[in-house]
């Protein structure tokens, strides 16, 4: 071996090895590391002492002098140590795989970091450590456009966990750069980081810092503990990710796709709350039913993509003439319902003249080759018990119809006094 570890004095036979200066090899690497802060500043390689150390499997006579007590000692109490960090490893495993947020990260965390008797423990995750934009319409399904990253840490980096002085922290100014500065301009004293990347397999979450605990260097579970942690921050981005994405599938199953108003299924889940409370507290609900005129038309002269455009106009002028949070559906291809509580007729009157002058300032500012147009049926009436939400707009839409059978009339009548 090239250490000259302790354990080397005591195989059978003790091993011939070569020692080297540990302290100034330990010394040297922070010295670089800390005049490496700036690109301009770049130290010397520096050539360390070494000297072999002769014993008695290469033959020779060993005149090391061992203290088998205190060898017995160091030997049983690191044996000691290694059983009980074991067994809280693994229970730090099992509790971490249940914590599903960063909250419950934090407060876990609050009894191992006491158990490893650190001055400083800070727990720092990069700003891209979820791997995707938070914009629910920015989740991607697939790795190729998962965005995470594999080296380094990141333009910038906030502190979830912090620890200092027997005292749990929520915010504070560190960050791994900070406490190099610090470190190079001796603020800090004599104190000993360690700092630890996060990770799960090649994504990067961040990094920890532990301040001035024997943990890192004299127990061989430190990695397995960090480990815990990385992989406890996978289950949370992963609880993350699913939320979202079973958001993003439940607006997919509520919303239409083209005008963003509720389809039918989320109307009957929220209309069915308002139908509820207007039979609990004995109010009036409105039923606005309405038909577009001349889509068929429209499709079949200018294409569907005009078509479209006809039934999002109309979809925009019902979000406009919106006021005390009804709910608006798009029925059908070309229909559409509005439901409202506590209406009048008087009120709902107005609410279809406001919709109504909506396509007529819609036409006038716009020169299309139509016009947008649309039969409107209202159904007012205070639900009962056992009265049906469906059947009120079955009763809404048959009123829809009576109006759109009185404009055809209209129209014969004015064809037949023009001839």
């Amino acid at each position: 071996g090239f250490d000259d570890e302790t354990t080397a004095r005591y195989y059978e036979p003790r091993l011939t090895s070569i020692a080297r200066e540990q302290y100034k090899s330990g010394y040297s690497a922070c010295q670089k590391l800390i005049e490496g802060l700036r690109d301009s500043e770049k130290g010397e390689t520096k050539t360390l002492r070494t000297q072999l150390m002769k014993r008695e499997s290469c033959g020779c006579r060993c005149r090391d002098i061992i203290d088998n007590v205190k060898f017995r000692k160091k030997h049983f109490h690191k044996e000691e140590n290694m059983e009980r960090f074991m067994q809280e490893t693994r229970e730090m495993a099992i509790d971490l795989t249940t914590v599903e947020s960063l909250t419950g990260l934090k407060e876990a965390l609050k009894k191992y970091v006491q158990h490893i008797s650190c001055e400083y423990f800070y727990l720092l995750l990069c700003k891209e450590w979820e791997g995707y934009d938070r914009n629910i319409d920015q989740y991607h399904l697939t790795e190729k456009n998962d965005n995470y990253l594999k080296e380094g840490y990141g333009e910038d980096s906030e502190l979830v966990f912090g620890y200092s002085s027997n005292e749990f922290i929520e915010k504070c100014e560190i960050n791994l750069q900070m406490l190099l500065e610090k470190l190079k301009e001796g603020q800090l004293g004599r104190n000993v980081f360690t700092i630890s990347p996060l990770h799960y397999r090649d994504r990067c979450f961040g990094y920890c810092i532990i301040g001035n605990s024997d943990f890192p260097f004299e127990n061989q579970l430190f990695y397995t503990w960090t480990m815990n942690i990385g992989n406890a921050i996978e289950t949370i981005r992963e609880q993350h990710l699913l939320r979202a994405m079973i958001k993003k599938l439940d607006l997919m199953w509520i919303y239409d796709n083209l005008t963003g108003l509720y389809n039918r299924a989320g109307f009957h889940k929220y209309g069915e709350y308002v139908w509820q409370e207007c039979v609990q507290k004995n109010e009036t609900a409105m039923l606005l039913f309405l038909d577009m005129d001349g889509l068929k038309y429209v499709n079949d002269t200018y294409g569907h993509d005009e078509g479209d455009r006809f039934i999002k106009v109309i979809a925009g002028i019902l979000k406009r003439c919106k006021r005390h949070g009804e709910i608006v559906m798009r029925y059908g291809g070309d229909e559409f319902v509005v439901l409202a509580s506590g209406i009048s007729e008087k009120k709902a009157e107005e609410y279809r003249d406001r919709i109504l002058y909506g396509m007529e300032d819609y036409n006038s500012c716009h020169q299309l080759p139509y016009q947008i147009a649309a039969s409107i049926g209202i159904y007012i009436s205070t639900p009962e018990k056992r009265s049906d939400l469906e059947e009120a707009i079955e009763e809404a839409d048959r009123r829809m119809y009576e109006v759109k059978r009185e404009k055809k009339c209209h129209r014969s009548q004015e064809f037949r006094s023009g001839l």
